[in-house]
């Protein structure tokens, strides 16, 4: 635990002075009294005791005070009996008990440094770190702690984390389970995230790291727990994301209307066709009617599709394709369709409209000129991706097919010549394979 520097060391250093002086007394009577035995009882090694401690708590000061106090002793010896400091070989056994007392303070001096160089670490660390035992209790929390969330050391000295009422219910549990089922590499443990209430009753979200400690055995000794506080990029992530949706709400609401706009003059032209008695005229005003409807079939989509910036190709078309034929087939006619298309490819709002535009001119092109005179018949549309990362789009129909001759990059009519401007925008080429009825391939490549 984190405590101030003052008297309370002053208390617990003088403590440790007291044990030493204690001991190192009591060596010195037991050896005293020996020396009046014949022969003399050799008890020097009892210095080994306040030496040891001496040495281990005050290092070099614990070293200098051994070594007087032994070299002290030892001329008393020499002076009471020079024929019994011979006997008792007081030189052999002062070197040995101060080769031991060297031993214990380097030792020592290594510790401390380690410790020292670990409580830099500790207490600079700009993160929260809480130190647990594997039952709960709270070993040691760095200052960091109490300043990121306000409280003093005394609310934590002593106490479980599971007794700390500013930590959520639901973190708690969290921690338990991670307290009771680390994973085998100590060092390489899942982070989770916490809830901690400050001391101003605000709620801080925490991402927490945590390392375990193990004994030779293998068993936890201890969890040392990092609280990377991200409650601002928590809020700054809600604030982008009911941004992002309050946008995708607007794009969604202006398709909406687009789309209403442009059935608005699907209408208006369905209304002017029929008050021409025109059969060309008719025509004309009809695909420019089902041209306008494919445009506002493809902002429907949008509106409707859970994602603004991608829609499934194939639903698209199977809707676009079965409207069109019901638009442009006459009474009695038989004309089928079929689309053959992954579900997983899907367009943007700049891919799917050229395409969904040229669907619209071959197959008013196939209605209008490849099934004279009320024949059945089929269309047949296929979309596939191809392994040097382009797409290819083929239409074809069993109908009568082009005129002998006809060459598609030449043709001045209106249909074919949107189809090639649509190719173009695509940055795609197009291919007219001959054969029965009519077969053209389109291969546009794909746009990350």
């Amino acid at each position: 635990m984190v405590k101030d520097v003052g008297s309370e060391d002053y208390l617990q250093y003088s403590h440790w002075i007291a044990i030493v002086a204690l001991f190192t007394v009591l060596a010195a009577g037991v050896n005293l009294f020996t020396l009046t035995f014949d022969p003399p009882y050799p008890a020097l090694s009892l210095f080994m005791i306040p030496v040891v401690i001496a040495t281990f708590f005050f290092r070099r000061q614990g070293l200098l005070a051994s070594l007087l106090i032994l070299a002290l002793f030892s001329v008393v010896i020499w002076l009471y009996s020079p024929d019994k400091f011979a006997e008792l070989r007081v030189l052999e056994n002062v070197t040995v008990v101060f080769g031991v007392a060297l031993i214990v303070t380097l030792l020592s001096t290594a510790l401390h440094r380690s410790e020292n160089s670990y409580r830099l670490l500790f207490e600079t660390s700009p993160a929260p770190i809480i130190v647990l035992k594997p039952d709960g209790s709270i070993v040691d929390v760095n200052s960091r702690f109490f300043s990121v969330f306000g409280y003093g050391s005394i609310f934590v000295e002593g106490k479980k984390i599971q007794q700390l009422p500013i930590i959520a219910e639901e973190s708690l549990i969290e921690i338990g389970e991670r307290l009771m089922n680390p994973e085998p590499d100590g060092d390489n443990q899942e982070p989770f995230i916490i809830k901690v209430m400050d001391a101003s009753g605000d709620m801080h979200i925490c991402n927490v790291f945590s390392s375990f400690l193990y004994d030779e055995t293998g068993i936890p000794e201890s969890c040392m727990m990092v609280l990377v506080d991200i409650t601002e990029n928590v809020k700054a992530e809600e604030e982008i994301k009911r941004s992002l949706e309050e946008k995708e709400t607007l794009l969604k609401e202006i398709h909406h209307r687009v789309k209403n706009n442009l059935q608005e003059v699907v209408s208006i032209l369905k209304l002017q066709r029929n008050r021409t008695t025109d059969e060309d005229v008719q025509w004309s005003l009809k695909e420019c009617q089902n041209r306008v409807y494919t445009m506002a079939m493809v902002h429907e989509n949008i509106y409707r599709a859970d994602s603004l910036s991608s829609i499934g190709i194939k639903a698209y078309l199977e809707k676009l394709a079965r409207d069109l034929l019901i638009e442009y087939m006459s009474p009695g006619q038989n004309i089928s369709f079929e689309i053959e298309c992954s579900d997983d490819i899907e367009f943007d709002i700049d891919g799917i409209i050229p395409v969904a535009l040229i669907t619209n001119e071959l197959i008013s092109n196939s209605m209008k000129y490849a099934f004279p005179g009320g024949r059945k018949g089929m269309i047949r549309i296929a979309v596939e991706k191809t392994p040097d990362n382009s797409y290819r789009y083929t239409y074809s129909d069993d109908g009568v097919g082009f005129p002998p001759g006809l060459r598609i990059d030449k043709t001045k009519t209106l249909g074919l010549r949107i189809v090639r401007a649509f190719v173009r925008q695509l940055d795609g080429s197009i291919e007219f394979v001959p054969g029965t009825g009519t077969k053209i391939i389109i291969t546009f490549p794909i746009k990350e």
